[in-house]
This record gives structure tokens, sequence and C-alpha cells, in this order.
């Protein structure tokens, strides 16, 4: 599932060409959320 967010976040950033940190942060707050719903 992290690897499917992660591939999501790159086609994004090939779609719009947005930077790096934008990549690395979307994952970041994907997987945020994520473990806060196991946590609940």
């Amino acid at each position: 599932n992290c690897f499917q967010i992660h591939r999501m976040a790159q086609w994004l950033n090939d779609a719009f060409h947005l930077p790096l940190f934008f990549d690395l942060m979307a994952t970041t707050v994907l997987m945020g959320l994520i473990a806060y719903k196991f946590l609940l």
C-alpha cells in the first residue's frame, strides 16, 4: 500500500512537474494519515 502511494506521488510528480520536496512531503503526509488511521 505504501508502495502504491509512492507510485501515485511519483505519477503526480511526473504529471505536474512538481519538485521532489512535494513528492516526499505528500508521501510522508499520506503515510502519517494511514498510521493515524491504524492507531485509532
